[in-house]
């Protein structure tokens, strides 16, 4: 900028001769000295911005937001400063002027300005961080947050594909964070087994014993199996049918196998919430849920996890004389009954 402020400041030395040309230069010289100041400045923003994000108390803050906005600004007072230097004006007036074409600018920059306030809000109340893996159902977002812009948050999914998000539609929409989950001791698994109605039974003594050998189950129905005993005796039930009094059913005995399999399993948190319900019956059979939350929090570890559990939970359900309801195999005995209907 010094040979800009040299030839201003001398120009009437200069062009002493041609009066008609000084306040032509002046007027270059001025412009010259405007861009210049506005390139160097948002330069500078950048800079401070890389230096920011670098570091590890800003990394997750939309710092390139606020670089974006004070660009923004720079550039709206440098058409300024070029409008007052083209008609010969003071800057203020040039800004007093700007009132009747207010809503127009609001309109303009309706996005920047609705971006900022989203970008505020978000660090404020801490919704959204660089590295946070979130959800928009509404623009088919399923990753981890990359880059917070001013206008725009960008999402790269699972399947590596980017979905750029509006940065308003953040705080206007749901969404979901799963920092919370990364955050906490576990992730939650939550998935049932159908168990076919027609396998559900009383226990006779022949599956009893043979459940007894399975660890530990053996202390559950020694236990609960006498408690019956002196109910049964309490209340005089008569045992030729198992339908009088309490019995213990095979389906109630997995459930509590399962229950006990997550409490001694190592990678089941068992400070956290865990257990084994039945649902809704269903044409399906009886949804069993496994409720319990996994040490390991890492994508590929915790279905590693998760698809060992079940796996074994599939091998072990014969031993009690159940069976999975598949829908193929409804679906033919269905169509087997309507046929003979």
């Amino acid at each position: 900028m010094i040979p800009a402020v040299i030839i201003y400041r001398t120009v009437g030395i200069c062009l002493f001769d041609f009066p008609l040309l000084i306040p032509v230069v002046r007027v270059v010289a001025q412009l010259y000295i405007v861009v210049t100041c506005t390139v160097v400045l948002s330069t500078l923003s950048d800079v401070v911005g890389d230096v920011f994000s670098e570091r590890d108390r800003w990394k997750d803050k939309p710092v390139r937001s606020y670089v974006q906005l004070s660009k923004i600004i720079l550039w709206v007072l440098s058409v300024v400063f070029i409008l007052a230097a083209l008609v010969d004006r003071s800057p203020v007036v040039v800004i007093g002027s700007f009132g009747a074409a207010t809503a127009i600018l609001l309109i303009i920059f309706r996005d920047p300005l609705l971006g900022f306030v989203a970008s505020v809000h978000m660090s404020l109340a801490d919704l959204v961080r660089v590295g946070d893996w979130i959800t928009v159902d509404k623009y088919g977002a399923d990753g981890e947050v990359i880059e917070i812009n001013l206008t725009t948050v960008k999402v790269q999914n699972w399947d590596m594909t980017l979905t750029i998000v509006p940065s308003y539609s953040l705080i206007s929409d749901s969404f979901r964070n799963w920092r919370g989950m990364q955050d906490s001791n576990g992730r939650r698994i939550k998935r049932h087994i159908n168990i076919s109605l027609r396998s559900v039974r009383f226990c006779d003594e022949e599956l009893l014993n043979r459940l007894r050998t399975l660890q530990i189950l053996r202390g559950y129905i020694d236990s609960k199996q006498a408690e019956i005993a002196a109910y049964n005796e309490e209340k005089h039930i008569e045992r030729a049918n198992l339908a009088n009094g309490r019995h213990l059913t095979n389906l109630g005995l997995f459930r509590i196998y399962a229950l006990l399999y997550l409490e001694n399993h190592s990678m089941i948190n068992a400070e956290m919430t865990y257990m084994v319900r039945q649902l809704q019956s269903t044409e399906m059979g009886v949804p069993l849920e496994i409720y319990a939350f996994s040490k390991e929090k890492k994508w590929e570890n915790f279905e590693r996890v998760t698809s060992d559990l079940f796996d074994h939970f599939f091998s072990v359900l014969p031993q009690f004389e159940l069976d999975i309801n598949e829908y193929s195999e409804l679906s033919v005995r269905t169509g087997k009954k309507e046929g003979k209907q």
